[in-house]
């Protein structure tokens, strides 16, 4: 809007006034009018204009009065920042005053140093740890190997020994018999050789039995001087003897003793040869003992090690025993537990009543023809049941039909139409003896048939005939398969058994019924 058009009320009503009067003096309405209408344009305009300009005016006050708001909260934020600040620089003044008279100087001095010298070492024990670990690792790892694998030499090598030792034993066997063989006959000629010196010995014998104490105290003075050290001995002793016998042979007034300086020479190179082959003996089987001593002990410490290793077998097979003697009294006793786990059933077993066949009395009358037998079920129905049941003939002929051509009937209806009384009195009409009315000792009608209730989520024929309880170990037994083994029992042998299933269309009988429908439909000599 242009704010030159725009003039003052007052001046438009005194050009209002004074276009009238020349309007009126000239007669001229139609222009005045027509005035009067530019006027009121202008006048609209005019108001337009103003409301606008108040709704801005309005919008700038509302901006002013957010604008003086957020600069009141901006001047508070500023103003606790600056508390802040100064709050902060006089604390920071105090501590550099205070650092600079150098009260705490030394003091935090020492404590960085001490905090950077804890670092280093935490930091330097843990390197260290590290490496410990992963020494202590590599040489476990290594122990191990060497141990798997000297345990798998040791084997061998005690393997190897037992084959050794055995063949040892063998050969060991070997020489004898062959040493016993061949110096059998030498020992013969040795033994009369012998009496033979011994006779020739009776002359010198006190100066034998001196040479024996001699050696004797020799034997017992050698008792712990190694055996190289004794033959060195003897060598020696060997020279001395040499050198005394050239002393007597240089001895002219020793000539009469020549004859027995000869047999005492010879008598002396035996006993010496004896004495070199018992040294020599002793001495062999001494190093052979001492050669076999590491053996022994190795031997000794393998049976040490598998009597241990039999200790841990015979421990461990106690232990599988005592488990398996465990082990056979939880399964008799599953055994026993599973002889009862039918509990109607044996209870059945027990029953003298189900037992015994109990037939209609004496006196029974049996209809001749089957329109007696409706007649008379038809009547048994309305006046002998405990409660009324009224059937037309008709109907029962069709039942009994269908009972005649197929083991199953499906009877179908609306509900209270008596379709579950009708094959239950039929039941009872048939059979009106007095053991077959009532109830038995455990709650169970007497009469020859059974009501089994169809729950609506029955999947399979467990649902019908029950299951195996493993951790009861009982048999699951369901109203069909009581129903079953009554129907079997020497009782109802000769008579029609009916097993009601009530509302059997709440489950899908293809599904828990399968297997007895497949049954029937063999031939009874196939089932």
């Amino acid at each position: 809007m242009e704010k030159d058009n725009v003039q003052p009320v007052e001046q438009l009503s005194s050009e209002s006034e004074t276009k009238f009067k020349e309007a009126e003096a000239k007669d001229d309405l139609v222009k005045y009018w027509n005035y009067v209408k530019d006027i009121n344009k202008k006048l609209e305009t005019l108001v337009n204009s103003t409301n606008s300009e108040k709704e801005k005016a309005s919008k700038l006050k509302e901006e002013c009065e957010t604008s003086k708001r957020e600069t009141e909260a901006i001047k508070n934020d500023l103003k606790k920042k600056l508390e802040e600040y100064n709050r902060k620089d006089k604390e920071l003044t105090e501590r550099e005053f205070t650092l600079d008279n150098g009260e705490y100087t030394g003091v935090i001095k020492r404590l960085l140093d001490t905090i950077k010298d804890t670092e280093k070492k935490v930091f330097t024990d843990t390197e260290n740890l590290l490496k410990e670990l992963s020494a202590f690792h590599k040489t476990n790892l290594e122990e191990l190997s060497k141990s798997l694998i000297s345990n798998s030499e040791l084997e061998k090598q005690i393997n190897e020994f037992k084959k050794e030792k055995k063949r040892f034993e063998i050969e060991k066997a070997d020489f004898e018999e062959n040493l016993r063989e061949e110096f059998s006959s030498q020992l013969a000629e040795k033994t009369k050789e012998l009496e033979r010196l011994q006779r020739k010995f009776a002359a010198i014998e006190e100066e034998n039995n001196k040479l024996k104490q001699i050696f004797e105290d020799l034997e017992s003075a050698f008792d712990s001087t190694d055996p190289q050290e004794i033959l060195m001995q003897n060598s020696f002793m060997k020279g001395e003897i040499e050198n005394l016998k050239r002393e007597l042979n240089e001895r002219p007034e020793q000539y009469e003793l020549d004859g027995k300086q000869a047999k005492i020479e010879e008598l002396q190179a035996k006993v010496t040869e004896f004495q070199e082959k018992i040294n020599e003996g002793e001495l062999l089987e001494l190093k052979r003992i001492l050669s076999n001593m590491d053996s022994y002990v190795i031997e000794i410490n393998a049976y040490k090690n598998q009597i241990e290793s039999a200790k841990v077998r015979e421990a461990s097979l106690k232990k599988t025993i005592d488990d398996l003697s465990i082990t056979i009294d939880q399964l008799k006793g599953e055994s026993l537990k599973k002889a009862d786990a039918f509990e109607f059933a044996k209870k059945c077993d027990a029953d003298k009543e189900h037992l015994g066949k109990k037939h209609l009395g004496v006196n029974a009358k049996q209809p001749t023809d089957l329109k007696t037998l409706v007649s008379y079920v038809q009547q048994w129905m309305a006046f002998k049941s405990d409660k009324p049941f009224y059937y037309d003939l008709n109907t029962i002929r069709i039942f009994l039909a269908g009972l005649h051509m197929s083991p199953i009937s499906i009877l179908q209806g609306i509900s209270g139409t008596g379709k579950t009384s009708l094959p239950r009195e039929f039941a009872k009409a048939l059979l009106s003896d007095s053991n077959y009315v009532g109830l038995d000792s455990d709650n169970q009608n007497k009469a020859p048939y059974r009501i089994c209730a169809v729950q609506s989520g029955w999947r399979d024929n467990m649902d019908l005939m029950g299951y195996y309880n493993s951790f009861e170990h009982k048999y699951k037994e369901t109203d069909f398969f009581k129903a079953l083994y009554v129907a079997n029992q020497p009782k109802y042998s000769n008579t029609l058994f009916l097993i009601i299933l009530d509302e059997m269309n709440l489950s899908r009988p293809e599904h828990y019924f399968a297997d007895f429908l497949s049954l029937l439909e063999q031939s009874p000599s196939e089932r």
